[in-house]
């Protein structure tokens, strides 16, 4: 699962949603795709240590597995799921 951490005034965010929709369909059936706002829950947020966003997560047997904080190009979120795939 890749969780995208994210907030609505964010730039970098807005940058990067269309890159993780692409890869919510390449990867379809591969990996789940989840958006979570930081502003709406700041309790999960500081569950898992954000502090800064854009952040994604890639979970991999309910472990996180690989990050990436900041705007990012396709081959990289590309990279980031590749490296973990089974």
């Amino acid at each position: 699962m890749l969780v995208d951490f994210y907030a609505d005034w964010c730039a970098p965010c807005k940058a990067v949603t269309p890159l993780v929709e692409a890869l919510a369909r390449d990867y379809d059936g591969s990996i789940d795709v989840r958006k979570v706002d930081v502003d709406r829950n700041p309790e999960l947020a500081q569950q898992f240590g954000i502090r800064g966003i854009p952040t994604l997560l890639l979970f991999k047997d309910g472990t996180v597995a690989g990050s990436l904080v900041g705007a990012a190009t396709q081959s990289t979120l590309n990279s980031l799921i590749d490296n973990h795939l089974d």
